[in-house]
């Protein structure tokens, strides 16, 4: 059991083993934080809630990594694109047949888990390196057919109308921060009841040693696709939380570069922890904000080191340099550093 209660709080029971808030101290953290953000639009500037729509969005992808990469052990580099495929879902499917979200975005991350599949196949017969080059495969086949097919409209890009409910639109400002968030908290509850199911078992046992999953009778591939498709469909969810959040959907959004984004907030945060998505994602796109705020003050200092191209490519150097930091130094991430500073008062009175 280690550090992980506080002190005097023990396990008896398995349901009490399993229950997510343990404490009353967790209980009114809980409820306060989500007192916080639900209501933060209503006195925090709109760049604030502009940056956490994009946390919470963002964290979404992230998470379909966590399951992937951080529990079974396997690693996509076509995240991004499986985003997309939620978002032109949503987009086509709004558009087409004026669908409402409440069946848009499950149409959504069923549509992109079943892509995950097909190209998840490969993991039949290869695996770590060679995955990750065939999930790289897949980033590039969807980045050219979202920009080169007639039903995405290419290049130019697709309209997306906001939600409604009731008749009413989901618009900017509290109502889609609202919306974002509440879709957050579902998929964050589906995948910490994955992460303690058979199946989230499953995959830790095929990502600490796959040949004695399969001695214990665990059919590995099985269990892979089942990850390529929890993965893909968090990434198809968040593409249509995404499409609804800005209104237009076009094949730049969704580029290779943007997978290794996601797959290194998760590395900051730290792979096998959900509390890391959040960490490594809030870390990344804040640092990445500073970076543009800071830019123009740097280039106006040192105007002939720093020209436009070198304050472009800024965010991208920063990017790499923390990447290789936590690699060396944290390799666990933030949410180890995180239990490590909860572990201060959890032991009290025994500080030793």
């Amino acid at each position: 059991m280690g550090f992980d209660l506080p002190c005097g709080c023990h396990n008896a029971t398995y349901k009490q083993d399993i229950t997510i808030i343990r404490t009353r101290a967790r209980l009114i953290w809980t409820l306060f934080g989500l007192l916080f953000f639900f209501s933060l639009p209503y006195f925090a500037p709109v760049v604030i809630t502009q940056i956490l729509e994009n946390i919470w969005v963002t964290a979404i992808a992230v998470m379909g990594l966590y399951l992937l990469t951080g529990l079974a052990g396997q690693i996509s580099l076509g995240q991004a694109g499986f985003m997309g495929i939620g978002a032109y879902t949503t987009a086509i499917f709004a558009d087409y047949f004026g669908l409402s979200f409440l069946f848009c975005i499950p149409l959504s991350g069923l549509m992109a888990g079943t892509m995950g599949i097909i190209f998840g196949l490969s993991s039949f017969k290869i695996k770590g390196f060679y995955i990750a080059i065939a999930t790289l495969a897949s980033q590039i086949i969807l980045t050219w057919l979202f920009a080169h097919l007639e039903i995405t409209q290419g290049a130019w890009g697709y309209a997306v109308s906001y939600p409604t409910i009731f008749g009413h639109e989901i618009g900017r400002g509290w109502p889609i921060y609202t919306f974002c968030l509440v879709v957050l908290l579902i998929m964050t509850y589906f995948a910490k009841n994955i992460a303690r199911t058979k199946t989230g078992r499953a995959f830790v046992a095929i990502r600490d040693n796959d040949l004695a999953a399969k001695v214990q009778g665990i059919n590995i591939f099985v269990y892979k696709l089942i990850a390529f498709f929890l993965c893909s469909f968090f990434a198809g969810v968040a593409g249509s939380v995404f499409a609804y959040r800005l209104g237009m959907v076009t094949p730049e959004q969704f580029m290779l570069m943007q997978s290794v984004w996601f797959l290194g907030m998760l590395i900051v945060g730290g792979m096998h922890s959900l509390a890391g998505v959040y960490l490594g994602t809030a870390f990344i796109i804040i640092f990445e904000r500073m970076i543009k705020i800071i830019g123009p003050t740097l280039q106006n200092i040192l105007p002939s080191a720093m020209g436009g191209s070198y304050i472009a490519a800024l965010s991208l150097i920063v990017f790499a340099a923390i990447i290789i930091i936590f690699l060396i130094y944290e390799p666990r991430g933030l949410a180890h550093r995180w239990e490590t500073i909860k572990s201060i008062y959890r032991i009290r009175p025994f500080p030793y």
